[in-house]
């Protein structure tokens, strides 16, 4: 990290903040002894290195960054004395307390802006506190939902104990000053030795070396820690501790914007013609000699001697016949003739020699004598690519310079693996957060009586949601916390109090319950109409506006549906496959099977989307068979179409390697694929439907 000039007037900062304490003074001596104790308030947020886990006890893990000690983000900071009854509500401005908004044992009105007193945060200290930090304003509904309810407070906010606190190790979500020396990272990360940015493959974006670039708003500002104590009022300054917040919503759109940015830099790099062709040029090149474990797949599919070598073998057996024929196929040093033991002795100094035994070892006496003459084959048929099949005929090695090649490739290779598996452990932090239920807790502040708070909290639940599920596993893992926490299927049950959570969860169970039988469907239809404007009816007494997410709000509505689809067509997905291939066979589809096994999210959808436009079942007619039947014939031409288009361009790369023919040959292929895929998507999507 750059260092950072001091701060104009630190020493003037430093000054204020010294004790007053007289240090002959026994009090002065002994931190933490007075009746009151004034707090200076932090939160948990993603740092760039400076890693406190050592030695604090953090609310939760992450992979892709360290989660650390930042100053607080603008917003607000509600505290509940629980010795007084009182709520303290402060505006927080520039990681620091602006305003003091509210104090007081109920709260009125759903808008504070007037100061009401010194924004200093001093309480007794065998009051047991409750302490959030929230990115809007409470309404006056929710202050009430926390002041009047002790469960709540237990439930949603930080509980605080500040007699327990030592004076230099601190407490639960509790610093003393030197830890916040330490660990704050706009004070102390400066200092710190940087980690990380110097192993970046070569080729790295510069982005990637600039501290904090991965911030959602760039808040990163070096200070000094008596920026802070400075703070501190003259009779607390040896009786004051840092408070540090969640923040969890702040963590996560850190995370989103990073994976964003790793996303952009990996879109870049694609927009770069001549090095994509030149990549993949390469990578196509090698694939042509370069023993892998897809192309062992490839050639057991059309050579039984190979299929029966790589049934016989685990991965470590086949990692080490690629080993041996990687390292046997650059040798050029003199061959190696003797017994066992001469091969052995000439391994200690040889990498030939070592590979061999090596492989001989892993395989054992009895797989080597059985598959030596396959072994053998293999490596001859990296020789013929790389030196030509015959006398006189040129092969890779007399057409390219493979040394640079394969360097080239290599670096590549290495750079989009450095960035996708960046971009896979943000993701799976991301996944990780929301499944924790980390999301889903940290919003219950949102009055959904409010149409402001409600469209800020789709907008943040997008940000949040928005491209988390990047493989198959992700995708199942979203789908079952989804299956196991039914109140996501709204947004905005999480808001409600825990009694009425559990309410509403057992009451969308029961109507997820429904089912469809094709010999009665016109009364399974009338069942599932009262099943949903029961639905609609619970959801309208828990949420106010809940019609208004249909519609006022059914924009951001659908952006957020569309995050979540992936977990949510998961199953519909494979059920749909599995109906396609019954349709096929001419087995009937059973229509209560289908929505049976669809999990009880998908059939809370399902209700909701029946409240909103109705439901109909019927039986397709001929013309509307002939349409799919003939929609289906066109994706099928469309896909042995794509088939060819592959084979032909691989066909061209392969011309051209050889000097047949002039490179970019394969952009009117390259041109023809996209045009064929792009045909194929309003088929395929019509298929999905008629099915």
């Amino acid at each position: 990290m750059t260092a950072q000039p001091p701060l104009r007037g630190a020493a003037n900062i430093a000054a204020m903040a010294k004790s007053a304490q007289d240090i002959r003074s026994p009090i002065g001596l002994c931190p933490l002894m007075s009746e009151k104790v004034q707090l200076l308030p932090l939160r948990y947020g993603l740092v760039e290195h400076l890693d406190p886990s050592s030695e604090l006890t953090l609310p939760f893990k992450l992979n892709s960054q360290p989660l650390g000690i930042r100053l607080l983000r603008d917003g607000y900071l509600y505290i509940i004395d629980n010795g007084t009854g009182y709520l303290h509500e402060y505006r927080v401005e520039q990681g620091q307390i602006s305003k003091l908004l509210w104090q007081g044992p109920e709260v009125a009105g759903d808008t504070r802006t007037t100061s009401v007193g010194e924004p200093h945060l001093v309480f007794a200290r065998q009051h047991t506190l409750f302490a959030s930090y929230s990115e809007i304003q409470w309404t006056a509904f929710k202050c009430s939902q926390v002041l009047k309810d002790a469960a709540e407070r237990e439930r949603l906010m930080q509980r605080i104990e500040l007699a327990k606190a030592c004076p230099d190790r601190g407490g639960a979500d509790l610093l003393s000053r030197r830890q916040a020396q330490t660990w704050l990272a706009e004070v102390a990360e400066a200092d710190a030795p940087a980690q990380g940015h110097e192993s970046l493959p070569e080729g790295a974006h510069p982005q990637e070396r600039q501290p904090y670039v991965w911030e959602d708003r760039p808040l990163f500002k070096a200070t000094v820690i008596e920026a802070l104590t400075s703070q501190v009022l003259g009779s607390y300054q040896n009786d004051c501790l840092f408070l540090v917040l969640r923040d969890d919503f702040g963590v996560m759109r850190d995370l989103a914007s990073a994976q964003l940015n790793v996303a952009d830099w990996i879109e870049q790099w694609s927009a770069d013609d001549a090095a994509q062709r030149q990549y993949l040029t390469g990578a196509y090149i090698q694939s042509l000699y370069e023993v892998t474990p897809a192309r062992l797949e490839a050639l057991a599919t059309r050579d039984a001697d190979v299929k029966a070598l790589i049934e016989v073998t685990d991965a470590a057996q086949q990692a080490a016949l690629e080993e041996y024929l990687r390292i046997r196929r650059d040798h050029d040093g003199p061959p190696i003739h003797g017994d066992e033991a001469h091969w052995r002795k000439a391994a200690t100094s040889d990498p030939y020699a070592r590979a061999a035994v090596n492989l001989q070892d892993a395989l054992g006496a009895v797989l080597w004598q059985k598959h030596q003459s396959t072994i053998a084959r293999l490596h001859g048929q990296t020789w013929e690519a790389l030196h030509g099949e015959a006398i006189g005929q040129r092969g890779i090695d007399h057409l390219v310079n493979r040394a640079e090649m394969e360097a080239s490739v290599r670096r590549q290779q290495t750079l989009l693996s450095h960035w996708h598996k960046r971009l896979q452990v943000i993701r799976e932090d991301r996944l990780n957060m929301i499944v924790a239920g980390h999301f889903h807790r940290a919003a219950w502040y949102y009055d959904f009586r409010n149409d402001a708070q409600i469209r800020h909290r789709l907008e943040t639940e997008f940000v949040c949601v928005a491209a988390l599920c990047g493989n198959r596993e992700a995708t199942e893992k979203l789908a079952a916390y989804l299956q196991s926490n039914l109140l996501t299927v709204v947004p905005g049950l999480d808001t409600l109090t825990q009694v009425d959570q559990l309410d509403v969860s057992k009451k969308l169970m029961d109507l997820s319950s429904f089912s469809i039988t094709l010999g009665t469907a016109p009364e399974n239809l009338a069942n599932v109409q009262v099943l949903s404007n029961q639905f609609r009816s619970l959801m309208n007494e828990r949420l106010p506006n809940f019609e208004d997410l249909n519609t006022r709000f059914r924009g951001l509505q659908s952006l957020l549906d569309g995050a979540y689809m992936p977990a949510h067509q998961l199953i519909a997905a494979d059920q749909l496959e599995r109906a396609h291939t019954e349709f096929k066979r001419h087995q009937p589809i059973d229509p209560n099977s289908f929505i049976r096994d669809l999990g009880a999210p998908a059939c809370l959808q399902l209700l909701r989307e029946f409240s909103r436009s109705g439901l109909s079942l019927r039986a397709a007619s001929a013309a509307e068979i002939q349409a799919f039947n003939q929609t289906r014939d066109a994706a099928l031409d469309l896909r042995r179409q794509l088939k060819d288009t592959y084979k032909q361009r691989h066909r061209e790369l392969a011309r051209q390697i050889y000097g047949l023919t002039e490179p970019g040959g394969e952009q009117r292929l390259n041109q023809r694929i996209i045009s064929l895929k792009t045909a194929l998507v309003p088929l395929e999507d019509q298929l999905s439907r008629a099915l």
